[in-house]
């Protein structure tokens, strides 16, 4: 490897030397107190698809934040991914989670419209009876329901790419209702962008808001998230991470944006225990200089109009028909989908994402045989 200077061979052949190779599954995969113990306080209701969704999304939440500054677990097979194959996926699962189809029409809107109520109602469409309520307050009510929380900015834990034995909290531009900024960017004539206009339109007045409204309503969403976009870094700014790599104290970040709380929004959303000597990592420090200086110039009334919009967004798909079909048109013209998902594979993938390590346990239990490890 004479491409190499001898200081990177010497670190790649360590490397190498110290890399692990597994197999099968761990011990522990089979030991259920210690699979039960990963889903405590993991409660759901086979009757509540939406609620489980929001159930599930908080108890992934709460997993996620429970790792901050801990030392990344070489041996914890839930990085590696889920141990399941399709046959153990169907075999073991499909007959425990039936979601009848007639259960979510007859809810229809239902969950959704009590989701709003909890969050003061959605102001586009409850008009003069929106029960006001500061973006913040709103914010920190998401995370006591499981509701996404990533439209002005993103937190997460993750191993500090500088010392990746540790767990750190980081700190991102948000992510966006295109899923992309690069589609969003394009421009308001973009087939892409106008399928979200029409979805946006189409959900508001489909909740009971006034449709003399709605169209400059949606504009106006639309040009906010295009600027939020505008102003994040771009995937090419973002290779060198070393460079966008910025280590800060909350005290610090609080000095670098003051009209946004965040030792108030950390500790509800991380630990009550955090205080503002807690060392986190900003990703996009311009976006989050200019996010402090834009929030303030923003009516609160819109901030929560668009903080709903993303809320009720990421549930239509587990609603009703009728709103299933919004998201399918949507995503036809942004994917090009055509065909549906039935919704017993929805509610298998949702499973699977969310209980692999249980879904593991009964794969490893009841298809792996020893011998195949030994081999």
């Amino acid at each position: 490897m004479d491409w190499l200077d001898n200081q990177t061979l010497e670190r790649a052949l360590d490397k190498l030397a110290r890399m692990r190779i597994v197999v099968g599954y761990p011990d522990d995969i089979l030991n259920s107190t210690a699979v039960d113990s990963i889903y405590s306080g993991l409660s759901l209701n086979a009757s509540d698809f939406f609620g489980n969704i929001l159930t599930i999304t908080q108890w992934k939440q709460n997993l996620s934040f429970q790792s901050l500054n801990k030392l990344n677990d070489i041996n914890d097979w839930a990085k590696v991914g889920s141990l399941t194959m399709a046959n153990a996926f169907y075999n073991t699962v499909k007959n425990m989670v039936v979601i009848p189809a007639a259960i979510l029409e007859e809810l229809g809107d239902k969950p959704l419209v009590n989701l709003l109520t909890i969050f003061g109602g959605w102001p586009v469409v409850d008009g003069d009876q929106w029960v006001a309520i500061n973006w913040t307050e709103l914010y920190l009510r998401f995370r006591e329901n499981g509701a996404v929380s990533s439209m002005f900015f993103s937190l997460a834990i993750s191993p500090d790419f500088k010392n990746n034995s540790q767990r750190i909290l980081s700190i991102d531009h948000p992510s966006f209702g295109l899923g992309s900024r690069d589609i969003l960017l394009k421009g308001p004539e973009a087939t892409e962008v106008k399928a979200y206009k029409k979805l946006m339109s189409r959900a508001m007045i489909k909740l009971g808001a006034n449709e003399t409204i709605v169209s400059s309503i949606v504009e106006e969403l639309l040009s906010f998230e295009t600027l939020l976009a505008n102003r994040s870094m771009a995937k090419e700014e973002r290779r060198n991470l070393t460079a966008i790599y910025n280590k800060v104290t909350i005290k610090e970040l609080s000095q670098l944006a003051p009209n946004i709380d965040w030792l108030r929004i950390i500790r509800k959303y991380v630990s009550e225990d955090i205080t503002d000597n807690e060392v986190i990592v900003l990703f996009d420090t311009p976006y989050i200089e200019f996010l402090n200086t834009k929030i303030v110039e923003m009516d609160n009334r819109f901030l929560v109009n668009y903080m709903l919009w993303r809320v009720v967004q990421t549930e239509l798909s587990t609603l009703s028909d009728s709103w299933f079909q919004l998201k399918e048109e949507f995503e036809f013209a942004i994917y090009g989908t055509k065909s549906r998902q039935p919704r017993w594979e929805m509610c298998l993938k949702n499973t699977k994402t969310a209980m692999s390590i249980a879904l593991s346990h009964l794969y490893v239990k009841n298809f792996f045989s020893d011998d195949n490890k030994e081999k």
